[in-house]
């Protein structure tokens, strides 16, 4: 393994990841009856999880339990007598994969008392003819420059970038078919360059080599992390990536399920603070592994439930709500239907939604998908490294997601939990979702006053922060003082007329939000405003529309 790659190291020794799927005839998941006579204890949780991720548990109040006990090796090492070998393993569901070429394998694990479910969950059909997946959809255009800022400033996230968070600090794995040219293409150099691709592995072939496969989750991180400027900036440039490849774009069977189960674990192993996927499963080439739309209830799947797992490991989950809308299903697929899974649909623009973006609502009925972004022509690297524009829910989910990161940053405290309220709360259409744009496209500009309070102020920072600049009716702008105190606020015209005047006690060490109202009968024209603490006077020039 790479540098890169030192924390997986430990990680895949106790998780036991092994062999590619693509050599052998059968896939079959083990679920096993217990984690007897384990050698490890939560006693020294240091064995088996990262500090990072010891940090995050702790940080959030979340107990270590026998469920993040990596699965009993005297078990999988049993299995491997009968002409299998092990594919992934699951520590959250006890249970493994484990690939066979003996047609004879469930009759001879039958026998085992400590498994207590086989499932057939892969057989490579030789035959098939490979294809991309439908959740994906990969119609490109002609470069069109700008888009990129279109998809930012459609939610306002350059309100966060301009106050210095762009995902720093911020660990994300992205769980993909592929990364194909991530260590070429310029657009990545800085995350190289500063070490911000943490690990790779391909869960599909068992090693950790990922940039000669698919394009596709090359274009997602694209959305995030590429650093082209003035040609294509990500929307969380600065954070820290984990590279997964978990999806087999030439077939569809549940292994990928458990593929995506297994990266999950590692990426909460390793302290992952984001898991971002382009997914969606629905239905498979083996119609009896198929889910229905009563399975999307955000309890049945197995991936689903492993998303929730993660999700009370303290790990924010985002995916794509899939592109089923003009199909036959039409519905979220899972993980989507999770209850604290961030579902993202696709709109243009305009903010029309996209045909094809997956409709809701979950089989339970829940409000799905949970917030919408850009997902038509939006802006990502293309296979041969140019700027061009894709189509899907796919590119709308690392939209999110980069967002999310920013969001997180700025406000470090807060659970998962809290920021997925606050993303769902500050939706264009919060006080009435419904099943195609759920709550509907977020402004994060909302959150100025919560960004700017989580922030003290540096030296060379302004201690007015106004956001209605030119203003109409209303004037908004924060204030930062040093001690509680009552401060005078007065707005003059360019003849020194005072045409408003109030007075407010404001908090120290915190940005004040402050608010004036009413300002439509003013003339147009430029204006001062200037605030009258005890020990100075700031002023800024404001315009009136």
């Amino acid at each position: 393994m790479t540098k890169h790659n030192s924390i997986l190291l430990l990680i895949f020794v106790l998780a036991q990841l092994s062999v590619s799927s693509q050599n052998y005839r059968y896939g079959y998941l083990l679920e096993f009856s217990d984690k007897e006579n384990s050698s490890f204890s939560v006693d020294n949780p240091e064995e088996f999880l990262s500090q990072r991720a010891i940090d995050r548990r702790q940080k959030n109040n979340i107990s270590i339990s026998e469920q993040d006990f990596p699965v009993n090796s005297i078990y999988t090492d049993s299995i491997l007598h009968l002409n299998a070998k092990l594919h992934v393993t699951s520590r959250w569901f006890n249970s493994a994969v484990f690939l066979t070429n003996d047609p004879m394998f469930v009759d001879e694990v039958q026998f085992y008392s400590f498994v207590n479910r086989v499932t057939l969950v892969y057989e490579n059909n030789s035959t098939k003819n490979a294809t991309l997946s439908s959740k994906w959809t990969k119609q490109t255009n002609d470069l069109q420059y700008g888009e990129a800022t279109t998809q930012i400033t459609m939610c306002n996230a350059q309100v966060m970038h301009n106050r210095g968070f762009l995902g720093e600090d911020i660990q994300i794995a992205v769980l993909d078919g592929g990364f194909w040219r991530v260590d070429e293409l310029a657009c990545f150099d800085s995350l190289w360059h500063n070490n911000r691709i943490l690990a790779t592995w391909d869960f599909v072939a068992g090693n950790d080599s990922v940039f000669e496969d698919n394009s596709h989750g090359m274009g997602v991180l694209s959305i995030m992390a590429s650093n082209l400027p003035n040609e294509l900036m990500g929307t969380a440039p600065n954070a820290s990536y984990y590279l997964y490849r978990t999806e087999n774009v030439s077939t569809e069977y549940l292994i990928e399920e458990e593929n995506w189960i297994a990266a999950a674990e590692v990426a909460d192993s390793a302290g992952t603070d984001i898991i971002t996927a382009s997914l969606g499963y629905s239905t498979y080439d083996n119609a009896s592994m198929s889910h229905t739309y009563a399975n999307m209830d955000g309890k049945t799947t197995r991936i689903t439930r492993g998303a929730e797992i993660a999700f009370s490991k303290g790990i924010f989950l985002i995916n794509s709500a899939g592109n089923e809308g003009n199909n036959n299903w039409k519905y979220i697929t899972a993980p989507s239907d999770g209850e604290n899974v961030l579902c993202i649909g696709a709109v243009d623009e305009d903010e029309t939604l996209a045909d094809f973006s997956s409709r809701g609502p979950s089989y339970d009925n829940r409000t799905k998908p949970d917030v919408v972004a850009k997902g038509l022509a939006t802006a990502l690297i293309s296979s041969d490294g140019t700027v061009r524009n894709g189509n899907g829910t796919s590119y709308s989910a690392p939209v999110m997601a980069g967002m999310v990161a920013c969001l997180w940053q700025a406000l470090p405290d807060y659970s998962n939990k809290k920021i997925l309220d606050l993303i769902r709360s500050i939706g264009d259409r919060n006080k009435l979702p419904d099943n195609s744009y759920g709550y509907g496209l977020p402004d994060f500009s909302k959150l100025s006053f919560m960004l700017d309070s989580a922030r003290i102020p540096k030296e060379n920072d302004a201690i007015i922060k106004i956001y209605t600049n030119p203003f109409y009716d209303e004037l908004a702008f924060n204030v930062y003082i040093e001690k509680t105190q009552e401060v005078k606020i007065f707005l003059q015209n360019t003849q020194g007329q005072q045409v408003y005047f109030d007075s407010q006690q404001l908090t120290g060490g915190v940005y004040n939000l402050v608010q004036i109202n009413g300002l439509s009968r003013l003339e147009s024209g430029c204006y001062i405003l200037s605030i009258h603490t005890n020990f100075e006077i700031i002023t800024e020039k404001i315009v009136r529309l």
